[in-house]
């Protein structure tokens, strides 16, 4: 599930769509979808909290979890290096260099 979760992308936003998700319906004994997401909430907690689950930033060299980082011309930048460094070419869904 770990590498189902690297790939996804954004995975802090999908933490937080789960647990808004779960804070407005309320929790019902045996409902599937609810477990699967109690499930997915641990695993991002789990790389979150465990430090082989760390690397660099490439640009800043700050640590960061690795699945807040993300590729970028073959680089693993944070979201501020790609901010400061990057803009987003719209039609392509790409990133360039500012």
């Amino acid at each position: 599930m770990v590498n189902k979760l690297l790939k996804y992308g954004n995975i802090t936003e999908l933490e937080n769509k789960i647990l808004t998700r779960l804070e407005t319906r309320p929790l019902f004994f045996g409902n599937i979808i609810q477990l699967a997401e109690i499930k997915i909430l641990n695993v991002i907690d789990e790389i979150k909290n465990n430090e082989d689950f760390f690397q660099e930033c490439e640009y800043c060299r700050d640590k960061y979890s690795i699945i807040d980082l993300k590729k970028v011309n073959d680089d693993l930048l944070c979201d501020k290096c790609i901010e400061a460094n990057f803009k987003n070419c719209g039609q392509a869904k790409s990133l360039y260099m500012k």
